[in-house]
């Protein structure tokens, strides 16, 4: 996992029990094509950083993180933070819950599962803080779609994209999930940029992006692992329960504050915090783990009560409306299939 991402060990998988099943019919090894190179796609971030279309990002990232110096609280804010002081909490939904946040919940307000998990998310941390808004660090898969010659669709190597987002959670459940999904729909190619800005950029602006507030939370949504494992689906391996030991020094850092890794696996989300026991207390992040499985809850109870639906400015791009227009129009959200503007003869 040293030079692979998770996306990469689903292209590993896929070609060991391919050429395993060839072999075992006296077949010979035969793999999918190659993509390109992840060299390629280094030099290609490293020729386009300085060109203008990189450049109109900088305005949305100093505005979008410049706003607002909340800061999450902390029990010894002076404590180590390295693996040797890593600790762990979780948050699960069960089985039932599971499903209905995959299946159900997302038509309501047309969003993604992320944006459910995400919107629970800001809701707990800034109850916890007090604070309006918080900022929090988002990993992609990072294999986004920049070049007519590129294509990483079968690529091994790590492309993951990391990048800090500021959520403001409002008074409502609707509200607060209607207002962070256009947060996030407003990221940039999914926050490539960012990266790019900061490491390949201009060395002036890249100064700026990091004077701004730190995310002190990373957030990571895997997905679901279920089909990848499936015997149903022809699978021959299942993940191993046993743990695989240390995967980096004791005296290696932490990537944050608090770190939510989570993934559906057996029909079940779990959500991994790790942090810090010397700048946390164990009891902290157990209730704020807690927390956020009723905050998640309540998410997806709001989105299956049959008067709960909505549509953002996001689910019409070709028109101007505002979420005030929006909300406004004499039709239920469920029977709008989308907005169009008027032709010139029809205006």
């Amino acid at each position: 996992h040293v030079v692979v991402d998770g996306v990469s060990w689903r292209v590993l998988l896929e070609d060991l029990q391919a050429a395993y099943q060839q072999a075992c019919q006296g077949a010979p090894v035969s793999l999918a094509v190659k993509t390109s190179a992840f060299r390629q796609w280094a030099e290609h971030l490293s020729r386009y950083a300085g060109s203008e279309t990189w450049a109109a990002e900088r305005e949305y990232w100093l505005k979008a993180l410049g706003e607002g110096s909340e800061e999450l609280p902390c029990d010894f804010a002076d404590g180590a933070m390295t693996n040797l002081q890593a600790a762990h909490a979780a948050s699960r939904l069960d089985k039932g819950l599971t499903h209905k946040l995959l299946k159900l919940a997302p038509a309501a307000y047309r969003t993604q599962v992320n944006d459910l998990l995400l919107t629970a998310l800001a809701r707990t941390l800034c109850q916890w803080s007090g604070q309006p808004g918080v900022r929090i660090a988002l990993e992609g898969h990072g294999r986004e779609d920049l070049f007519d010659d590129v294509d990483l669709s079968r690529t091994v190597g790590w492309f993951t994209s990391l990048f800090p987002v500021r959520l403001t959670p409002q008074a409502s459940v609707g509200d607060s999930i209607k207002h962070i999904k256009e947060q996030l729909r407003q990221v940039p190619r999914k926050g490539i940029g960012y990266g790019v800005l900061r490491y390949l950029g201009a060395e002036g602006f890249a100064g700026q992006l990091n004077a701004l507030p730190e995310a002190r939370v990373t957030f990571n949504y895997l997905g679901q692992f279920d089909g990848s494992f499936s015997r149903d689906q022809g699978a021959l391996f299942v993940p191993a329960s046993e743990a695989c030991g240390r995967r980096q020094d004791d005296n290696a850092p932490l990537g944050n504050w608090l770190s939510i890794n989570g993934q559906v696996y057996d029909g079940e989300l779990v959500l991994d915090w790790t942090f810090s026991r010397e700048m946390f207390r164990a009891e902290t992040v157990q209730r704020l783990a807690s927390a956020y499985e009723l905050a998640l809850k309540e998410v997806i109870e709001h989105c299956l009560d049959e008067s709960s639906q909505g549509v953002t400015p996001g689910d019409f791009p070709l028109v101007g409306l505002t979420q005030q227009q929006l909300d406004r129009l004499p039709i239920a959200a469920r029977d709008i299939e989308d907005i169009y503007p008027l032709s010139p003869m029809q205006e």
